[in-house]
């Protein structure tokens, strides 16, 4: 018997291979493109972000902004953005109309472009269904 442990039972996997392929074969793909769009807006917004003319010690704020991807739930994988600057929800930029950086260069434009990349991904996983590679 070829078994898994699923949710604290063992289970048996025989005859799962080709799903498991099927798996395998999606999730670089997948994760790829979560990497492509993420840093697209991170480059974005990098590229936009307001930068004050005095010197600081330390970093400046749009050098801290990162992402991750992370299972996010047993059935949800999420692209998470941070900013590793605790001041960075009181940016106000005079380029921006006095808005928030993070709220119109990066919040806002996740937003409005995630059902893209969901398209994407929806069709990734057809093709993988449907027998296709990637």
């Amino acid at each position: 018997m070829i078994t898994a442990r699923v949710g604290g039972q063992q289970v048996d996997i025989r005859g799962l291979e080709p799903v498991l392929e099927r798996i395998a074969a999606v999730a670089g793909p997948v994760l790829s493109r979560m990497e492509t769009y993420g840093g697209r807006l991170l480059t974005n917004a990098r590229a936009e972000w307001p930068v004050g003319r005095k010197a600081k010690a330390g970093p400046r704020s749009r050098d801290q902004l990162s992402m991750e991807i992370v299972l996010d739930s047993p059935d949800r994988v999420a692209l998470r953005l941070y900013s590793g600057a605790e001041y960075t929800r009181y940016i106000k930029a005079n380029k921006l109309g006095g808005r928030n950086p993070w709220q119109v260069l990066l919040r806002k434009p996740a937003i409005d472009n995630a059902d893209e990349l969901a398209a994407e991904v929806k069709q990734l996983l057809v093709d993988v269904g449907n027998g296709r590679s990637q």
